[in-house]
């Protein structure tokens, strides 16, 4: 296996919740601790992409945009930025029901693509993918050009996109995130 480091993207305005949506405590912690809790194993580094001094009390490097307000790949970009590892997997801190087992298949797939993103159910999962550290020029690209929309980066990137399906057969979606208050009562329920 080799060695990754883990990007918890923190960084939303998160205008919809209310508040910042990764220190919302759900099922008696933080969405941020479900992330940090999923990458840890997997991860000999895990940083939090955020403007946000609030997340130093879980005493991971914290890591504020170099390029602001550009959404999430501004996230990715502080995050690959300051990795010390040339592999990096993405978590939105929104998505608490992402499952281990996810997280293994997607590692396990990692050869000589620069990126690797799940489908699931037809439906590509961005915020929870793989960047080796040789996207970071072409990502820093897209940011000084305002070109930010997910899908045409990972497409210029050359993404390799792995179905998911085999992996989570359930139909629940393990990657619903979490935008307003009422999303944390309608969350799926795992077994």
């Amino acid at each position: 296996m080799v060695n990754v480091t883990g990007i918890i993207l923190a960084g939303g305005k998160s205008s919809r919740m209310g508040t910042d949506k990764g220190l919302v405590e759900y099922k008696g912690k933080s969405l941020v601790e479900y992330a940090i809790d999923l990458l840890s194993p997997f991860c000999d580094e895990v940083i939090i992409a955020s403007d946000n001094e609030d997340y130093k009390q879980f005493g991971l490097t914290v890591v504020s945009d170099h390029y602001k307000d550009k959404g999430p790949l501004g996230g990715i970009h502080a995050g690959i930025k300051a990795a010390k590892n040339h592999w990096c997997l993405v978590l939105s801190c929104d998505m608490p029901h992402v499952l281990p087992l996810s997280v293994s298949y997607l590692l396990s797939n990692i050869q000589s693509e620069n990126c690797i993103v799940p489908i699931h159910h037809g439906k590509v999962e961005p915020l929870f993918s793989v960047f080796s550290k040789s996207t970071l020029a072409h990502v820093e690209y897209c940011l000084k050009t305002d070109r930010l929309k997910m899908l045409r980066v990972l497409e210029e990137l050359k993404a390799k996109f792995l179905c998911f399906n085999v992996i989570t057969k359930q139909s629940v979606d393990h990657f619903h995130n979490v935008n307003r208050p009422k999303d944390l009562l309608s969350l799926p329920k795992i077994s």
